[in-house]
């Protein structure tokens, strides 16, 4: 009985000490656009289940310089002002025209600093891009600002999380030294 409360009591301080993604309809899997807000040159931007990553759906932009240039989503997030957040996503650049289709760029904003600009990047499969931010108050906005003239970069599985604090991963770590030991003097 006791080894059984120690195993619940571990288990709950792990499931604890897990972060969740504070954002809203990260994948797309409501099949629009719903919790995140269009700007810009919205053109040739969908969510359907043509080039998607995980689940169902994914985002796809390919508003062009003759449409108007850069559009996109963004999305207010709740934040810990001082917190440090891991935002993450999977991104692939389509692959009409020479080099990925020229001109295109995409660029990433976290509370209105850009993050990551690129410009007339390559043809790339989905590829998982990961950052480090911290919030400086407590709404951040995230941003996606794409153009693709000759194809399509599809966004999916966006993700921010809280940083696991050391203290936590600690606490953890000496939950599980613990019950080693316990087992060890019960064996």
């Amino acid at each position: 009985m006791k080894k059984c409360s120690l195993v619940l009591i571990l288990l709950g301080a792990s499931v604890g000490a897990q972060a969740s993604n504070i954002v809203l309809n990260p994948g797309f899997e409501s099949g629009t656009f719903s919790n995140w807000t269009q700007f810009g040159n919205t053109s040739f931007t969908t969510v359907d289940g043509t080039n998607v990553h995980t689940g169902a759906f994914a985002a796809n932009f390919g508003p062009t310089i003759a449409t108007g240039g850069l559009g996109g989503i963004t999305q207010f997030l709740p934040t810990v002002t001082g917190t440090q957040y891991v935002l993450d996503f999977w991104l692939e650049n389509g692959s009409g025209g020479a080099g990925g289709g020229t001109p295109n760029e995409w660029k990433v904003q976290w509370n209105g600093a850009t993050i990551i600009d690129s410009v007339n990047a390559p043809a790339f499969g989905y590829t998982h891009m990961s950052f480090s931010e911290t919030a400086t108050g407590t709404t951040t906005q995230l941003s996606f600002l794409f153009q693709q003239d000759p194809s399509f970069f599809h966004l999916d599985d966006v993700n921010v999380d809280v940083v696991p604090e050391p203290a936590t991963m600690a606490m953890f770590g000496s939950g599980l030294l613990a019950l080693g030991l316990w087992r060890r003097r019960k064996a």
